[in-house]
């Protein structure tokens, strides 16, 4: 539960929900940003969690996350309508049930046991399919290089025809949202020129693909989103 100081400084026009057990902000239609909720899905030691929250703020497709500490930046698969998230959640509650979500639901998020995870990630790439990505992509295959790329649409098309050709399995490990997506691209490839193998393929571990992200005002992915 948040603190009564931290409810005390959320931004104007928002209210606290419990109804679903998972523990948002609900930002009314009329407000700025349309009434827009953002989802985050992430892995952590005690399995797949899930969280919603309001777009308080964004970049491009990404959203700062209220519930977080120092308001730190998730990254969101998509910036959907509230009553469509609204609708999403309800699913995930009539699956595993009031009870449960209530019980589960800490720090405002939901964790689901790791034996559902392939649930889980059937259930987001089905609503989400990455869907408004349009940015710069740091694809690792795990050994030692990354592919930098961009994308103008889908990023989970985008990664399925990258794997179509590639004979190790291919992980977003980091993200650049931006719809200058060439511009930046261009300027990522010659910071890293030392270190190009050929092409767009890089060698550069994943660690090193984040920080590069982050220093262009990206994020990294989260394991479970690969």
């Amino acid at each position: 539960m948040l603190a009564a100081q931290e409810i005390a400084t959320a931004p104007a026009g928002l209210k606290f929900a419990e109804s679903l057990g998972f523990r948002f902000w609900i930002r009314p239609q009329n407000a700025s940003f349309g009434g827009m909720y953002a989802v985050s899905v992430r892995s952590e030691p005690h399995g797949i969690v899930a969280s919603a929250f309001p777009v308080v703020g964004y970049m491009g497709d990404f959203a700062f996350d209220w519930s977080l500490p120092e308001h730190a930046m998730s990254l969101v698969l998509s910036v959907v309508p509230g009553s469509q998230s609204l609708r999403m959640f309800k699913d995930v509650a009539c699956k595993y049930g009031q009870d449960w979500l209530l019980t589960n639901a800490t720090n405002e998020r939901a964790a689901i046991d790791s034996d559902d995870a392939s649930f889980m990630k059937s259930w987001v790439h089905g609503q989400f399919r990455y869907k408004g990505l349009k940015g710069v992509y740091f694809a690792s295959n795990g050994r030692g290089s990354v592919k930098i790329g961009k994308t103008d649409s889908c990023l989970l098309s985008r990664l399925r025809s990258l794997q179509v050709s590639s004979p190790d399995e291919l992980r977003v490990v980091a993200f650049v949202s931006t719809p200058n997506a060439s511009q930046v691209e261009a300027e990522i490839h010659a910071k890293h020129k030392a270190s190009r193998i050929r092409g767009e393929w890089f060698a550069m571990t994943d660690g090193e693909a984040v920080a590069s992200a982050v220093n262009f005002g990206g994020i990294g992915f989260d394991e479970f989103l690969g």
